[in-house]
């Protein structure tokens, strides 16, 4: 598309005070975006090929929210100096040399569906205007009416009288060839008639007995122009229905809450893997997932995808690991070929739902409040670079309850099987390589004498047999959720589990002393009392030790760990799936998926209550440490704190929401 597109943005917006104090009326915020931004995300998405934008009052603060590229779009500002004596014929005016001979005409108040754009920019009319011919008769006073005679629009003004209104002019008009001379050469004998307070439509109305200009149809789309309060009020409905329009699919997102855009990009096997670009948003095929989604998703983001798109169960390792490396995750389980025709097309997440629009990322400013808690507020901690991101986690959390060997261990492994590269390289440099990864954490924590609680690995045969050699060393399982993996594989096949231990030892060895550490998918006190032991003949002796319950057999016998433990974090996903019987990674199951269900609440009560008689602290980790409802639920039996998601803005809000609850019942 060769077509350019103008803003006209000058005008304070005075019916906007005082919102319009000390901002241009474009960039008031319509949920998470500013009203310019909505429109300009679509002048993009139909492929615009240059914006201009007219700017006046506080003009700096729209060049320097929109830049000089947007998107890849070029955009060119003209700045009207006497936009307070002036109206939009002159601000029109003043972009003469810039417009070139094909371009749409936008009042920069106008949000409007992609489709009412692109209908009207791909038309070949040399003037034309956008209607929306339903509605007719008796408009508001303020309306730009429209009089249409065999096809063609005869009038455009606030004054039509109501037999003579056939539509409402949207305030977004085209010129081309011939129609761009005609506009210029009237605007001029306008401004040379010194009839400066008039909008550009007056010259536009000029024309109409020289010139055909034609209605171009909204077709009943969405859209509104917002000048005054009211307006302004109902634009949240409006920009509602028109994401509506534009909405692909809609799912749930089940990793980190923020708004991307990029190209979609489907990957349907590992040799695909490097065709993922950086700004990618990626579906990711089932057929890569086997039992869980964690590999191809970690492999995407890692290659630099800023979004994925899965289907599967809500709560699978992939949905976590991308959750804490900030990436927003869509579960999709249903008409996912609706996403074909968008391949290759720029895309956008928003709270779990796909659109057909692109946007510029939302970046929310970093918390500036973190109450003070009796109960521990701690952070999830998969990946140690998160804390090189956002270093005020490490003083505003209560300490680490839960680092995740196996994430740790993505990076340092590179897709090969753990038991390939120790006899590659040795359990040795895997241990170094480990404690490495770790370190950092543990000495930023140490800092401010907190602790850094560390699960050993918790691999599945069905995530290990995806690996390079894989296939060498498992065999797939009829049902990986409960097969062999976490602590029973640690003390059957130490070389995978020895490993860990020496990393830990060595950070010992080096003088800190805020380390816990504890298994994955304990059933019996005999097993963790032997993988105990063998923590310890590594020289683990000076490390707390902690139970994950996970499973209902270590909830309902937790008075036979009581007096080996120092604490208790809850692995709510595996102990809701194992209590209630459902799949946690089966698409079917998702919305009975619940860890709030009374047989799971009955099970964290039962453990809290026996923690706090024999003073072992107790902590709700993973997901779940995030969700008000059911932390107002532990807080009220007794928990000694949660462990959130690793970014400021969960932990800001779960520190402010506890601080309350606390507030409001001393007692507890």
């Amino acid at each position: 598309m060769e077509t350019k597109a103008v803003l006209l943005a000058a005008g304070q917006g005075t019916r906007l005070l005082p919102l319009t104090n000390e901002i241009p009326k474009s960039l008031i915020k319509i949920k998470e975006r500013s009203i310019i931004e909505y429109i300009i995300d679509r002048l993009v998405d139909i492929g615009i090929k240059e914006i201009i934008i007219a700017t006046g009052h506080c003009g700096h603060k729209l060049k320097d929210k929109i830049g000089d590229n947007y998107r890849g779009v070029p955009v060119t500002y003209v700045d009207n100096p006497i936009y307070d004596k002036t109206n939009s014929t002159y601000s029109l005016w003043l972009a003469k040399d810039f417009v070139g001979d094909d371009f749409i005409v936008i009042n920069a108040d106008t949000i409007c569906t992609k489709d009412v754009l692109k209908d009207i920019a791909e038309s070949d009319y040399e003037i034309a205007l956008a209607v929306d011919d339903t509605l007719t008769g008796e408009l508001p006073e303020d309306a730009m009416k429209v009089t249409i005679v065999n096809g063609l629009i005869k009038n455009a003004s606030k004054q039509i009288p109501v037999e003579k209104t056939h539509g409402d002019a949207i305030g977004i008009y085209k010129f081309k060839g011939r129609g761009v001379i005609e506009l210029y050469n009237e605007l001029e004998r306008v401004i040379n008639e010194k009839i400066l307070d008039q909008l550009f439509t007056f010259a536009v109305r000029r024309l109409m007995d020289r010139i055909d200009v034609y209605p171009v149809s909204t077709k009943g789309l969405p859209w509104i122009e917002i000048d005054d309060h009211e307006d302004l009020k109902n634009a949240e409905e409006v920009v509602e229905k028109i994401l509506e329009e534009e909405k692909i699919l809609e799912g749930q997102n089940t990793g980190f809450e923020t708004i991307v855009s990029g190209k979609l990009r489907t990957i349907n096997n590992n040799s695909e893997m490097g065709n993922i670009e950086t700004g990618d948003i990626v579906m990711i095929s089932p057929k890569l997932y086997g039992g869980d989604g964690l590999l191809p998703i970690y492999r995407a983001i890692k290659q630099g995808a800023v979004g994925i798109i899965r289907t599967g169960g809500k709560v699978d390792h992939g949905a976590i690991a991308s959750k804490e490396l900030g990436v927003p995750c869509v579960l999709i389980n249903h008409n996912v070929e609706d996403l074909d025709r968008y391949e290759n097309k720029v895309v956008t997440i928003n709270r779990g739902s796909v659109f057909s629009t692109g946007c510029t990322p939302v970046e929310d400013p970093l918390p500036s409040i973190y109450e003070q808690t009796k109960r521990k507020v701690k952070i999830n901690l998969g990946f140690p670079d998160v804390i090189e991101k956002y270093p005020v986690l490490a003083e505003k959390s209560d300490g680490v309850a839960f680092t995740r060997f196996e994430f740790i261990m993505l990076e340092i492994l590179n897709g090969l099987h753990p038991l390939s590269y120790i006899k590659r390289y040795g359990s040795e440099q895997l241990a170094l390589k480990i404690a490495d990864a770790i370190r950092p954490v543990v000495r930023e924590f140490a800092k401010y004498d907190k602790e850094v609680w560390l699960r050993t690995d918790d691999f599945s045969p069905e995530f290990l047999i995806a690996m390079e050699d894989g296939e060498k060393y498992e065999q797939h399982e009829t049902n990986p959720n409960s097969g062999w993996r976490g602590i029973r594989r640690s003390i059957q096949q130490k070389d995978m589990i020895i490993p860990q231990f020496m990393a830990v030892r060595k950070l010992l060895e080096e003088g800190y002393t805020n380390i816990g550490l504890f298994p994955p998918m304990t059933s019996f006190y005999r097993e963790y009392k032997e993988w105990k032991s063998l923590a310890i003949s590594y020289g683990l002796d000076r490390v707390k030790f902690g139970l994950m319950v996970e499973t209902p057999s270590a909830a309902l016998t937790i008075e036979n760990f009581i007096n080996d433990i120092d604490f208790v974090i809850f692995g709510s996903n595996d102990l809701t799936q194992f209590t209630l019987g459902i799949d946690r990674s089966n698409s079917r199951l998702t919305d009975m998926f619940d860890e709030k269900e009374e047989a799971v609440l009955k099970l964290m009560k039962g453990v809290i209550e026996v923690c706090n008689q024999h003073g072992v602290e107790t902590t709700i980790g993973g997901q779940a440490g995030s969700d008000q409802t059911l932390i107002n639920k532990l807080i009220n039996y007794g928990i000694s704190g949660t462990s959130v998601n690793p970014d400021p803005w969960t932990l800001s809000t779960i520190k402010g929401f506890i601080s309350e609850k606390e507030k409001n019942f001393p007692e507890l």
